[in-house]
């Protein structure tokens, strides 16, 4: 009994300490949260950043902002273009044979049926500001990279009159089929005329332009007179002299027509003795003219009427050349373009060539026809194909030479 009394006594005491256990982690359950709230506040004023601090963070973003807009303002000015054109060409006269002049001489291969790149080019363009622009455009096709053209031009724009000079490498301002870019152009290559008496189509040299509204533009200047491609002189003049190159044009909406003129000179070495000899000059001169018309066809498309002629005269060796040993060249062309719907276009040229009209049929006629796909989900790029049947006026049977050309041009 007394055991029992003894731990009846006992259970109380434990009952409420086990309870008093409870009661304190429930407080300390409950004062943790609201600890943590009521010191809040505290951390908030003790982690609260400095004004001046955060000032000098935002300007600083602001700078490198700034230096961002700077640089990609700069970046605009720069403009990359250019084009590729890979052809593919088959000759009649194709044989898998060489021939060779003469002993010891270089020999020439015969065969002209291959892939090849005919043009490769990177046309960089930097607009300074509406007064000023700088060109620069690489040939990388062949072998080595060819300089096109390198040139700065000043610009003022009066009204909507704009005048411009350039100075430095560019085509001469002669002609229409010339100046026109060959990605442009609807034929394979330009005509025999052009490709001879302007080979290389450019020169280095100084021009001044004037451009109206709608109606005119004329250009002037003056050139070293010898072209890029000159054997001799391709980049220099022998000579003071400078050649003197012109071009008038007159732009009525459907029709365009223009005039130009090249008068230069031709010099030689008269021998080869010691000391100093002066240079055999003779004149240099090249005139053309051009007549373009331009109409719609109901549903069928938009097509154009091109004529262009050419003249020259220049110094010649020949004992058959004119009076004065100059031979007199002319030359020219008829084209029609005729566009079919939005992406097909055909186009027919005869191209008349004779380089001497002193000299009995040693000319040659071209017959070229082409037909140009613009790819319809990209009008950048451009499949020709086309053909050529070239006659030559030479006494006798003419040359089995007609060709085949297929190009894939890629604009960008």
């Amino acid at each position: 009994m007394k055991e029992e009394k003894g731990k009846m006594g006992q259970q109380p005491t434990q009952a409420f300490a086990e309870r008093r256990k409870k009661m304190g982690f429930k407080k300390i359950v409950f004062a943790l949260p609201l600890a943590a709230l009521l010191s809040l506040p505290v951390m908030a004023r003790a982690e609260e950043p400095d004004p001046a601090a955060l000032q000098g963070k935002v300007d600083g973003l602001d700078e490198r902002m700034a230096t961002v807009e700077s640089d990609v303002a700069g970046l605009k000015k720069f403009k990359f273009s250019g084009y590729i054109q890979a052809r593919y060409e088959l000759h009649d006269d194709s044989a898998d044979k060489y021939s060779m002049a003469k002993s010891g001489a270089t020999p020439s291969d015969l065969n002209k049926d291959y892939f090849y790149i005919r043009r490769g080019r990177l046309k960089l363009t930097y607009e300074g500001s509406k007064y000023y622009q700088a060109i620069l455009q690489i040939d990388a096709a062949k072998a080595s990279i060819v300089l096109k053209d390198a040139e700065g031009r000043l610009m003022l724009p009066l009204g909507q009159t704009l005048l411009t000079l350039d100075m430095g490498q560019f085509k001469w301002p002669f002609g229409w089929e010339l100046v026109r870019s060959s990605s442009d152009r609807e034929m394979p290559e330009r005509t025999k005329a052009c490709g001879t008496l302007m080979p290389g189509e450019r020169d280095r040299g100084i021009m001044f332009g004037v451009t109206a509204p709608k109606y005119v533009q004329f250009n002037v200047g003056l050139f070293n007179g010898y072209g890029i491609q000159d054997s001799g002189y391709p980049v220099i003049t022998p000579v003071r002299e400078a050649a003197l190159v012109s071009r008038l044009g007159l732009d009525f909406g459907f029709l365009t027509l223009g005039g130009s003129a090249f008068t230069g000179n031709s010099s030689n070495r008269p021998s080869t003795d010691v000391g100093t000899t002066k240079f055999n000059t003779r004149a240099k001169n090249r005139f053309g003219s051009d007549l373009h018309v331009y109409y719609a066809i109901p549903v069928v498309g938009g097509g154009r009427v091109d004529l262009e002629g050419y003249s020259g005269k220049d110094w010649s060796t020949s004992k058959n050349s004119g009076k004065g040993g100059y031979a007199s060249s002319l030359g020219g062309y008829v084209q029609l373009v005729q566009n079919f719907l939005k992406s097909e276009q055909l186009a027919v040229r005869y191209d008349y060539w004779d380089p001497d009209r002193n000299v009995e049929a040693d000319g040659i006629n071209t017959l070229e026809f082409a037909l140009n796909y613009f790819f319809v989900y990209d009008p950048n790029a451009k499949i020709t194909v086309a053909y050529d049947i070239p006659v030559n006026t030479n006494k006798g049977k003419d040359k089995d030479d007609d060709f085949l050309t297929v190009q894939i041009q890629y604009k960008f």
